[in-house]
């Protein structure tokens, strides 16, 4: 699970709909990147981090930080 994103869409009182709407991303797809049951590829993680104001780094420590910065 990516509790750093889930943490802070919640602080802005944005929806997993919300935040689709602002990524281009479709509303399934969040879902999954959120309960960790899809990768977050790189253009998935700009397009969230963008969306929600915080750096990739911030946001996807945890994968970043186990080696798959890319797939």
């Amino acid at each position: 699970m990516l509790r750093a994103v889930v943490k802070r869409r919640q602080q802005l009182n944005m929806s997993q709909a919300e935040l689709a709407r602002k990524t281009g991303l479709p509303p399934p797809l969040v879902n999954h990147l959120e309960r960790g049951r899809l990768y977050p590829y790189p253009k998935y993680r700009r397009l969230i981090s963008e969306a929600l104001g915080m750096s990739e780094r911030e946001l996807f420590e945890e994968v970043i930080d186990n080696g798959n910065q890319t797939a």
